[in-house]
Protein backbone atom coordinates (compact mmCIF):
# COMPACT_ATOMS: atom_id res chain seq x y z
CA UNK A 1 0.00 0.00 0.00
CA UNK A 2 3.03 2.33 0.75
CA UNK A 3 6.35 2.68 -1.14
CA UNK A 4 9.27 1.14 0.76
CA UNK A 5 11.76 3.05 2.21
CA UNK A 6 15.34 2.47 1.58
CA UNK A 7 17.09 0.50 4.62
CA UNK A 8 20.43 2.21 4.19
CA UNK A 9 19.80 6.27 3.73
CA UNK A 10 22.52 8.06 1.56
CA UNK A 11 25.26 9.22 3.40
CA UNK A 12 23.91 12.84 2.95
CA UNK A 13 21.10 12.04 5.27
CA UNK A 14 22.97 9.79 8.08
CA UNK A 15 24.94 13.34 8.01
CA UNK A 16 22.14 14.87 9.18
CA UNK A 17 21.85 12.79 12.32
CA UNK A 18 24.86 14.63 13.62
CA UNK A 19 22.37 18.01 13.38
CA UNK A 20 19.24 16.57 15.18
CA UNK A 21 17.09 18.28 17.90
CA UNK A 22 17.21 15.67 20.48
CA UNK A 23 13.73 14.54 21.74
CA UNK A 24 13.48 13.55 25.35
CA UNK A 25 13.83 10.60 26.34
CA UNK A 26 11.24 8.00 27.74
CA UNK A 27 12.72 7.65 31.38
CA UNK A 28 11.47 11.49 31.67
CA UNK A 29 7.88 12.52 32.65
CA UNK A 30 4.89 13.74 31.18
CA UNK A 31 5.53 17.31 31.97
CA UNK A 32 8.91 17.28 30.20
CA UNK A 33 7.71 17.67 26.71
CA UNK A 34 4.61 19.61 27.92
CA UNK A 35 7.36 22.24 29.46
CA UNK A 36 9.20 21.88 26.09
CA UNK A 37 6.12 22.65 23.71
CA UNK A 38 4.72 25.39 26.19
CA UNK A 39 8.34 26.83 25.36
CA UNK A 40 7.62 27.38 21.84
CA UNK A 41 10.39 24.12 21.30
CA UNK A 42 9.77 21.12 18.53
CA UNK A 43 9.26 17.91 20.73
CA UNK A 44 8.17 14.31 20.48
CA UNK A 45 5.71 13.64 22.91
CA UNK A 46 7.76 10.78 24.58
CA UNK A 47 6.94 9.70 28.62
CA UNK A 48 4.08 8.53 30.13
CA UNK A 49 2.47 9.34 26.75
CA UNK A 50 4.26 7.33 24.63
CA UNK A 51 2.21 4.23 24.92
CA UNK A 52 4.11 2.47 21.49
CA UNK A 53 6.53 0.26 20.97
CA UNK A 54 8.95 2.75 19.76
CA UNK A 55 10.00 5.85 20.68
CA UNK A 56 11.58 9.22 18.27
CA UNK A 57 14.98 9.72 20.25
CA UNK A 58 15.50 12.81 17.73
CA UNK A 59 14.59 14.56 14.51
CA UNK A 60 15.25 17.44 12.54
CA UNK A 61 12.74 19.42 9.69
CA UNK A 62 14.21 21.14 6.98
CA UNK A 63 13.36 22.53 3.54
CA UNK A 64 16.64 22.26 1.44
CA UNK A 65 16.44 23.31 -2.10
CA UNK A 66 16.11 20.68 -4.86
CA UNK A 67 17.49 22.00 -7.95
CA UNK A 68 15.17 19.10 -9.93
CA UNK A 69 12.32 20.62 -9.15
CA UNK A 70 13.08 24.58 -8.27
CA UNK A 71 11.39 24.41 -4.83
CA UNK A 72 12.53 24.11 -1.26
CA UNK A 73 10.76 20.86 -0.47
CA UNK A 74 10.36 19.44 2.94
CA UNK A 75 12.19 17.08 4.73
CA UNK A 76 12.14 15.36 7.65
CA UNK A 77 15.05 13.27 9.12
CA UNK A 78 13.89 10.74 12.59
CA UNK A 79 15.66 8.50 14.71
CA UNK A 80 13.45 5.90 16.04
CA UNK A 81 14.14 3.22 19.14
CA UNK A 82 12.23 0.31 19.58
CA UNK A 83 11.83 -0.20 22.90
CA UNK A 84 9.71 -3.54 22.53
CA UNK A 85 10.50 -7.01 22.57
CA UNK A 86 9.76 -8.03 19.04
CA UNK A 87 11.42 -6.64 15.41
CA UNK A 88 9.10 -3.57 13.82
CA UNK A 89 8.43 -3.10 10.68
CA UNK A 90 6.99 0.65 10.32
CA UNK A 91 5.30 3.26 12.16
CA UNK A 92 2.69 5.63 11.98
CA UNK A 93 3.53 9.39 13.19
CA UNK A 94 1.16 11.95 13.92
CA UNK A 95 2.20 15.59 13.02
CA UNK A 96 1.24 18.90 13.74
CA UNK A 97 3.46 22.09 12.51
CA UNK A 98 3.25 25.60 13.82
CA UNK A 99 4.09 28.72 12.71
CA UNK A 100 4.11 32.39 14.42
CA UNK A 101 1.29 34.57 14.19
CA UNK A 102 -1.51 31.28 13.94
CA UNK A 103 -3.06 29.46 16.43
CA UNK A 104 -4.08 26.96 14.68
CA UNK A 105 -1.40 24.68 13.40
CA UNK A 106 -0.50 24.87 9.77
CA UNK A 107 -0.09 20.97 9.44
CA UNK A 108 -2.43 18.47 11.39
CA UNK A 109 -2.26 14.90 10.71
CA UNK A 110 -5.93 14.57 11.77
CA UNK A 111 -7.05 16.63 9.59
CA UNK A 112 -5.13 15.40 6.46
CA UNK A 113 -2.57 12.14 6.55
CA UNK A 114 -0.25 10.83 8.55
CA UNK A 115 3.27 9.99 7.88
CA UNK A 116 5.03 6.90 7.81
CA UNK A 117 8.39 5.35 8.31
CA UNK A 118 9.12 1.49 7.39
CA UNK A 119 11.39 -1.28 7.99
CA UNK A 120 10.07 -3.95 5.54
CA UNK A 121 14.34 -4.35 4.16
CA UNK A 122 15.74 -4.74 7.44
CA UNK A 123 12.89 -4.89 11.01
CA UNK A 124 14.05 -2.95 13.91
CA UNK A 125 15.41 -4.99 16.03
CA UNK A 126 14.29 -4.57 20.30
CA UNK A 127 16.32 -1.82 21.83
CA UNK A 128 18.32 -0.81 19.20
CA UNK A 129 17.88 2.29 16.96
CA UNK A 130 17.90 3.89 13.20
CA UNK A 131 18.12 6.91 11.66
CA UNK A 132 15.81 7.77 8.46
CA UNK A 133 14.05 10.14 6.48
CA UNK A 134 10.41 10.03 6.92
CA UNK A 135 7.93 9.51 3.98
CA UNK A 136 6.46 12.91 2.61
CA UNK A 137 5.71 12.74 -0.85
CA UNK A 138 3.02 13.68 -2.97
CA UNK A 139 0.41 14.18 -2.10
CA UNK A 140 1.64 14.90 1.58
CA UNK A 141 4.11 17.59 0.97
CA UNK A 142 1.46 19.83 -1.01
CA UNK A 143 0.03 20.74 2.99
CA UNK A 144 4.13 21.23 4.39
CA UNK A 145 4.60 23.33 1.68
CA UNK A 146 3.08 27.16 1.99
CA UNK A 147 4.38 30.84 1.43
CA UNK A 148 3.51 30.72 5.17
CA UNK A 149 5.50 28.07 5.65
CA UNK A 150 8.37 28.62 4.22
CA UNK A 151 8.50 32.42 5.51
CA UNK A 152 7.70 31.24 8.88
CA UNK A 153 10.83 32.39 10.85
CA UNK A 154 10.71 29.46 13.45
CA UNK A 155 8.48 26.61 13.17
CA UNK A 156 7.35 24.48 16.03
CA UNK A 157 6.50 20.61 14.93
CA UNK A 158 5.10 18.53 17.21
CA UNK A 159 5.49 14.82 16.27
CA UNK A 160 3.72 11.29 18.19
CA UNK A 161 3.56 7.98 17.19
CA UNK A 162 0.45 6.38 16.57
CA UNK A 163 0.86 3.07 15.46
CA UNK A 164 4.17 0.40 15.09
CA UNK A 165 3.65 -2.88 13.01
CA UNK A 166 5.08 -5.75 14.75
CA UNK A 167 7.19 -8.21 12.59
CA UNK A 168 5.72 -11.00 14.35
CA UNK A 169 1.98 -9.53 13.50
CA UNK A 170 2.35 -7.22 10.84
CA UNK A 171 -1.54 -6.51 10.38
CA UNK A 172 -2.02 -6.02 13.98
CA UNK A 173 -1.65 -2.27 15.65
CA UNK A 174 -0.79 -2.61 18.99
CA UNK A 175 -2.02 0.45 20.51
CA UNK A 176 -4.74 2.57 20.36
CA UNK A 177 -4.57 6.49 18.83
CA UNK A 178 -4.35 8.97 21.32
CA UNK A 179 -5.47 12.87 19.59
CA UNK A 180 -3.48 15.63 20.04
CA UNK A 181 -6.26 17.14 21.52
CA UNK A 182 -6.31 14.66 24.01
CA UNK A 183 -2.82 15.28 25.02
CA UNK A 184 -3.57 19.00 25.11
CA UNK A 185 -1.30 19.76 22.10
CA UNK A 186 -0.53 23.42 21.31
CA UNK A 187 1.36 26.03 19.67
CA UNK A 188 4.02 27.45 22.05
CA UNK A 189 5.01 30.43 19.91
CA UNK A 190 3.66 33.64 19.73
CA UNK A 191 0.14 33.09 17.95
CA UNK A 192 -0.45 37.01 17.63
CA UNK A 193 -0.02 38.06 14.13
CA UNK A 194 2.38 41.46 13.80
CA UNK A 195 1.33 42.17 10.33
CA UNK A 196 -0.40 45.44 9.17
CA UNK A 197 -2.21 46.36 6.14
CA UNK A 198 0.41 49.02 4.42
CA UNK A 199 -0.67 52.61 5.12
CA UNK A 200 -1.66 55.64 3.26
CA UNK A 201 -2.95 53.52 0.12
CA UNK A 202 -3.95 55.67 -2.88
CA UNK A 203 -6.29 53.81 -5.08
CA UNK A 204 -7.59 55.17 -8.84
CA UNK A 205 -11.20 56.93 -8.39
CA UNK A 206 -13.95 55.99 -10.19
CA UNK A 207 -13.70 59.13 -12.67
CA UNK A 208 -9.98 58.02 -13.16
CA UNK A 209 -10.86 54.69 -14.61
CA UNK A 210 -13.62 55.59 -16.40
CA UNK A 211 -11.62 58.27 -18.32
CA UNK A 212 -8.81 55.74 -18.57
CA UNK A 213 -11.61 53.73 -20.32
CA UNK A 214 -12.59 55.81 -22.43
CA UNK A 215 -9.58 56.90 -23.62
CA UNK A 216 -9.16 52.95 -24.67
CA UNK A 217 -6.23 52.43 -22.17
CA UNK A 218 -5.86 49.39 -20.64
CA UNK A 219 -7.42 49.28 -16.76
CA UNK A 220 -7.89 47.27 -13.65
CA UNK A 221 -10.63 47.54 -11.55
CA UNK A 222 -9.88 48.46 -7.64
CA UNK A 223 -9.35 45.72 -4.69
CA UNK A 224 -9.08 46.20 -1.66
CA UNK A 225 -6.25 43.75 -1.32
CA UNK A 226 -4.30 43.58 -4.11
CA UNK A 227 -3.43 46.89 -6.37
CA UNK A 228 -2.89 45.88 -10.39
CA UNK A 229 -1.50 48.71 -12.65
CA UNK A 230 0.77 49.33 -15.34
CA UNK A 231 -0.98 46.54 -17.48
CA UNK A 232 0.98 45.87 -20.76
CA UNK A 233 -0.25 43.23 -22.97
CA UNK A 234 1.03 42.57 -26.37
CA UNK A 235 0.57 39.43 -28.90
CA UNK A 236 3.47 37.50 -29.35
CA UNK A 237 3.45 34.15 -31.95
CA UNK A 238 4.14 30.60 -30.74
CA UNK A 239 6.42 27.88 -32.43
CA UNK A 240 3.58 27.35 -35.01
CA UNK A 241 2.76 31.14 -35.99
CA UNK A 242 -0.49 31.43 -33.55
CA UNK A 243 -0.76 34.39 -32.11
CA UNK A 244 -1.19 34.20 -27.97
CA UNK A 245 -1.42 37.26 -25.99
CA UNK A 246 1.45 38.02 -23.47
CA UNK A 247 0.34 39.51 -20.24
CA UNK A 248 1.96 41.51 -17.49
CA UNK A 249 0.79 43.67 -14.80
CA UNK A 250 2.09 45.12 -11.60
CA UNK A 251 0.47 44.08 -8.46
CA UNK A 252 0.97 45.40 -4.44
CA UNK A 253 -0.30 43.71 -2.06
CA UNK A 254 -2.11 45.50 0.10
CA UNK A 255 -3.79 43.43 2.46
CA UNK A 256 -2.06 42.05 6.18
CA UNK A 257 -1.63 38.72 4.67
CA UNK A 258 1.11 36.80 1.80
CA UNK A 259 -0.76 36.74 -0.99
CA UNK A 260 0.07 32.93 -3.22
CA UNK A 261 -1.78 33.77 -6.41
CA UNK A 262 -4.56 35.67 -7.75
CA UNK A 263 -7.12 34.83 -10.09
CA UNK A 264 -8.58 37.45 -12.89
CA UNK A 265 -11.40 37.82 -14.80
CA UNK A 266 -10.75 39.56 -18.09
CA UNK A 267 -12.76 41.87 -20.74
CA UNK A 268 -11.78 42.50 -24.54
CA UNK A 269 -12.82 45.61 -26.06
CA UNK A 270 -12.52 47.22 -29.48
CA UNK A 271 -11.85 50.94 -28.33
CA UNK A 272 -15.00 52.74 -28.05
CA UNK A 273 -17.28 50.17 -28.31
CA UNK A 274 -19.66 49.23 -24.71
CA UNK A 275 -19.48 45.90 -25.72
CA UNK A 276 -16.69 43.81 -24.75
CA UNK A 277 -15.77 41.00 -27.61
CA UNK A 278 -14.06 38.54 -24.96
CA UNK A 279 -15.63 38.01 -21.15
CA UNK A 280 -14.34 35.29 -19.04
CA UNK A 281 -16.79 36.35 -16.66
CA UNK A 282 -20.22 35.59 -18.20
CA UNK A 283 -22.38 32.79 -17.30
CA UNK A 284 -22.19 30.17 -18.38
CA UNK A 285 -18.78 30.55 -18.63
CA UNK A 286 -17.10 30.21 -21.68
CA UNK A 287 -13.73 31.68 -21.30
CA UNK A 288 -11.25 30.64 -18.76
CA UNK A 289 -10.05 32.88 -16.22
CA UNK A 290 -6.44 34.32 -16.13
CA UNK A 291 -4.08 33.43 -13.01
CA UNK A 292 -1.05 35.22 -11.82
CA UNK A 293 1.27 33.44 -9.30
CA UNK A 294 3.80 34.67 -6.93
CA UNK A 295 6.07 31.95 -6.53
CA UNK A 296 6.56 30.14 -3.46
CA UNK A 297 6.99 32.74 -0.72
CA UNK A 298 4.30 34.52 -2.18
CA UNK A 299 3.80 38.47 -2.58
CA UNK A 300 4.26 39.78 1.19
CA UNK A 301 2.32 42.57 2.53
CA UNK A 302 3.09 45.75 0.76
CA UNK A 303 5.60 44.21 -1.33
CA UNK A 304 5.20 44.87 -4.91
CA UNK A 305 6.04 42.91 -8.34
CA UNK A 306 6.06 42.64 -11.79
CA UNK A 307 4.84 39.08 -12.71
CA UNK A 308 2.89 37.56 -15.80
CA UNK A 309 -1.04 36.38 -16.18
CA UNK A 310 -1.50 33.17 -17.79
CA UNK A 311 -3.88 30.97 -19.00
CA UNK A 312 -3.89 27.84 -17.39
CA UNK A 313 -5.77 25.44 -20.61
CA UNK A 314 -5.14 25.36 -24.01
CA UNK A 315 -8.97 25.98 -25.08
CA UNK A 316 -9.17 29.22 -23.33
CA UNK A 317 -5.83 30.10 -25.42
CA UNK A 318 -7.55 29.04 -28.41
CA UNK A 319 -10.73 31.26 -27.52
CA UNK A 320 -8.23 34.53 -27.29
CA UNK A 321 -6.76 33.73 -30.72
CA UNK A 322 -10.62 33.71 -32.42
CA UNK A 323 -10.27 35.39 -35.79
CA UNK A 324 -13.24 37.32 -34.41
CA UNK A 325 -11.49 39.58 -32.47
CA UNK A 326 -9.91 41.12 -35.36
CA UNK A 327 -6.56 43.79 -35.14
CA UNK A 328 -5.49 42.02 -31.77
CA UNK A 329 -3.03 45.03 -31.32
CA UNK A 330 -5.88 47.64 -30.71
CA UNK A 331 -7.91 45.64 -28.63
CA UNK A 332 -8.22 46.92 -24.67
CA UNK A 333 -7.85 44.98 -22.10
CA UNK A 334 -9.95 45.40 -18.59
CA UNK A 335 -8.99 43.10 -15.37
CA UNK A 336 -11.05 42.73 -12.38
CA UNK A 337 -9.60 40.41 -9.22
CA UNK A 338 -11.93 37.56 -8.47
CA UNK A 339 -9.94 35.21 -6.02
CA UNK A 340 -6.93 35.65 -4.08
CA UNK A 341 -5.34 32.84 -2.12
CA UNK A 342 -3.14 33.37 0.89
CA UNK A 343 -0.10 32.08 2.65
CA UNK A 344 -2.01 29.22 3.45
CA UNK A 345 -3.43 29.00 -0.26
CA UNK A 346 -6.69 29.61 0.94
CA UNK A 347 -9.30 32.03 0.04
CA UNK A 348 -8.21 35.48 1.30
CA UNK A 349 -11.88 37.63 1.50
CA UNK A 350 -12.02 41.05 -0.40
CA UNK A 351 -13.89 43.06 -2.34
CA UNK A 352 -13.41 44.39 -6.38
CA UNK A 353 -15.13 46.94 -8.09
CA UNK A 354 -17.82 45.82 -10.93
CA UNK A 355 -17.41 45.63 -14.44
CA UNK A 356 -20.53 47.96 -14.92
CA UNK A 357 -18.71 50.64 -13.15
CA UNK A 358 -16.87 51.57 -16.35
CA UNK A 359 -20.39 51.75 -18.79
CA UNK A 360 -22.51 53.49 -16.35
CA UNK A 361 -23.87 56.86 -16.78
Amino acid sequence: MYPKMPSRLPSAICMLALFLIPALASGQTTNDWRQAMNAGKSVAISGTDNSTDAEITDFQLSYPFDPVSGHHNPVLIIRLKNISDHPLLGAELGTRLYIPGQEKPVVDSESSDSLHVFFHDQPLLPQTSRTLKADIEMPHSGWWITPDILNAGKRQLILKINHTESANSPRHRRHPVVSFSELGVHSGLDTVSHTRRPENVEQISAAQLKDAFQQGKNVALNNNNLQISDIHMTWQKDQHGHPYPDIRVTARNLSAQTISSARFHARLYQPGKSAPLLDTASRPMVHGPLYGFFGEYGLKSGETRQIPLRLVNRSDLRRWQQPALGDKDTLQLVLRVDRLANGAEQKLPGQSQSFSLLTSD
